[in-house]
């Protein structure tokens, strides 16, 4: 009997252990700060790196239209652990500048890559390094005479920077990835091109353990013309070690690639189906010679993908992306977990009535996880910096706080009449203007300036302006309606 007892007492001491540390688990989670803050400045702002330092406070950068011209500036954004702004600043130059990926540098400050129309070409690599109050160091420019772009950038081990991106202007034709190493005051050390004569992108670089560099993208394939996955792995000099492609399929591409624990890399991106042009969020592990382990995509609706990946201490992995179809319509900021085998263990959308999409993510020193990207929903401006806090759970607090920095304030002049919006393969725009001289133009996510393909009919109450879908990929798209050479009209429109 006294055995009997001395188990029983043991099973007890194990259960009181057990709830105890459950409710220790839930006390801490309780205690992580959860918010969704939107910051506004402009006709448009957008965020699309983040960087978390070891207090808390967060380093956003992107784009910001102050208003008055299509123009748009690179953007940073300082905030305390809280969400709460510290500063921010915009770099007002003449042209189009946006920052597309942010890194701290460990000696000193930050290092940023993006593209800037005031180089060579209609559009070209920028790399800007700034100090740690996010005053300009020194900003280079790489490129030729057509369109170039800095998608990635990551410091090297002799304090220099490798930068991935696309070039218009080198290469085998339409685009090729395009490699750029400097030292650590930005001068150029190579340049390299890889690719076909199809669609081929650099997305995300990354300094292995090693020393080497680790690539990811897309490379048309010669024969069939399918866009696949890339995984190359590089010495610095920029030497080939070894090139891996993943995906049979039309439509494949990794957005992000990250180096494991255990010397593998993880792919997050996305896939189509053999029997379809939609495309599915897609994680792929490899092992440390970039041979497949296994895959996953994850399907809800038409177009997901993800954007961004990291690895915690036990071999979980977060992720952000865009989803569409799930949760609030058309397309949510997506954040969600998974096991180290990529199966889903918790997570879903964050989003409105209209389009969100999350581009980082990044561990913050309290045990919980905070995304960035854009919102179409909420905010003053057309777009706007949206912000998510979440505890390990992935919660975060329904209520949105809104902000509009003190750079400029801009108002919007009053929406037109546009409809269908969404639409498929034509869209009307209503104006209350008469005059025939009239122009549309029409602008991408990135700034870029589209062809328009338009008609237009006028009354004697109202003008309509017939924009046609033609070859325009599904996406969010902003128009211009030059009236007498002003801007009369701004908005929004998307093609489903």
């Amino acid at each position: 009997m006294a055995n009997l007892t001395f188990k029983i007492n043991i099973v007890q001491k194990k259960y009181t252990l057990f709830l105890f540390s459950l409710l220790f688990c839930f006390h801490a989670i309780g205690q992580i700060k959860t918010f969704r803050k939107v910051f506004s400045q402009g006709l448009y702002t957008f965020g699309r790196s983040i960087v978390v330092d070891s207090d808390g406070s967060n380093l956003i950068t992107g784009s910001v239209n102050l208003g008055g011209t299509f123009d748009s500036d690179l953007y940073l954004l300082k905030t305390d652990s809280n969400g709460n702004v510290v500063w921010n600043k915009t770099y007002i130059k003449p042209g189009i500048d946006w920052g597309i990926c942010l890194k701290r540098i460990p000696s000193d400050g930050y290092i940023i890559s993006g593209y800037t129309s005031r180089g060579a070409g209609g559009y070209d690599v920028l790399l800007m390094k700034i100090d740690s109050l996010g005053n300009e160091v020194w900003s280079k420019t790489f490129g030729g005479s057509d369109w170039d772009f800095g998608n990635s950038v990551d410091i090297l081990p002799d304090g220099g920077f490798m930068v991935a991106g696309e070039t218009y202007s080198y290469g085998q034709g339409n685009a090729d990835m395009y490699l750029i190493r400097t030292n650590s005051s930005g001068d150029t050390l190579w340049t390299k091109t890889m690719g076909y004569t199809g669609e081929d992108r650099a997305s995300c670089v990354k300094t292995t353990t090693d020393g080497h560099i680790v690539i990811t993208g897309c490379i048309s394939d010669t024969v069939s013309h399918y866009k696949r996955i890339s995984l190359m792995k590089l010495d610095v000099q920029g030497v080939q070690i070894w090139n891996k492609l993943y995906g049979y399929t039309l439509d494949n591409e990794g957005m992000t690639v990250l180096q494991t624990a255990n010397g593998g890399f993880i792919i997050g991106g996305y896939t189509s189906k053999a029997d379809s042009t939609q495309k599915n969020a897609y994680v792929m592990r490899t092992d440390a010679q970039g041979d497949s382990l296994w895959s996953q995509y994850y399907q809800w609706n038409h177009d997901d993908a993800i954007h961004d990946i990291i690895e915690n201490a036990d071999g979980t992995l977060v992720y952000t992306g865009v989803m569409e179809g799930f949760g609030n319509s058309p397309d949510d900021m997506l954040i969600f977990k998974s096991d180290a085998a990529g199966n889903w263990l918790v997570g879903g959308s964050f989003g409105g009535a209209s389009t969100e999409e999350g581009f980082g993510v990044k561990a913050t020193p309290d045990g919980g996880f905070i995304a960035v990207g854009s919102t179409n929903s909420y905010g003053s401006s057309i777009s706007s910096i949206y912000l998510v806090k979440t505890n390990q759970l992935l919660y975060a607090k329904d209520s949105i706080i809104y902000s509009t920095t003190d750079i400029k304030t801009y108002q919007k002049e009053s929406p037109c009449m546009v409809y269908p919006n969404p639409f498929k393969e034509k869209t009307n725009i209503v104006l209350t203007e008469k005059s025939t001289n009239i122009h549309l133009e029409l602008y991408d996510l990135m700034g870029r300036n589209l062809p328009v393909y338009w008609s237009r009919f006028v009354s004697q109450e109202k003008t309509i302006l017939e924009l046609y879908r033609e070859d325009l990929p599904p996406g969010v798209y902003f128009y211009n309606i030059i009236v007498d050479n002003q801007i009369a009209q701004r908005g929004k429109i998307i093609a489903e």
